[in-house]
């Protein structure tokens, strides 16, 4: 008489359910799993030189007259008026400066105003005098 078969697909059987469990762990393993391109979520790396203390007159000014004070922006009496550190200043410590040239480009209330927006290390400029309290030095 042949061998019975029962006990071959019994023997079978728990192989199949460790098969498939094993199977099923790796699909939620790599389906779980998602990679981020750095770049796409931050931009691209920018190495900045960074400064001990940032100067509000050797800094700031420089690319506030560059890109927000010329014409009629900021600098014909449009408020905030960023011709003066205090106007500077407020506007800083409000949270309005950082918030209006960090937006994204395409952000209509992105500063400046109808320009190419501020390189990243301008703006990191910008975060870290007002990280050291908007200083006039």
């Amino acid at each position: 008489m042949p061998a019975c078969r029962t006990t071959d697909r019994a023997k079978r059987k728990p192989v199949r359910v460790v098969l498939f469990a094993a199977a099923l762990g790796m699909t939620w393993a790599f389906a779980g799993c998602y990679y981020d391109v750095r770049d796409n979520l931050y931009g691209p790396a920018v190495d900045c030189d960074t400064l001990a203390t940032v100067s509000f007159s050797g800094d700031i000014v420089p690319l506030l007259d560059l890109h927000c004070n010329s014409g009629s922006c900021h600098g014909g009496g449009t408020n905030p008026n960023l011709t003066t550190h205090a106007g500077v200043a407020q506007s800083a410590t409000e949270g309005s400066l950082l918030t209006r040239i960090r937006k994204p480009a395409e952000d209509p209330l992105v500063m400046p105003k109808n320009g190419t927006p501020l390189p990243e290390c301008d703006l990191r400029l910008f975060e870290q005098w007002v990280a050291e309290g908007a200083t006039n030095n």
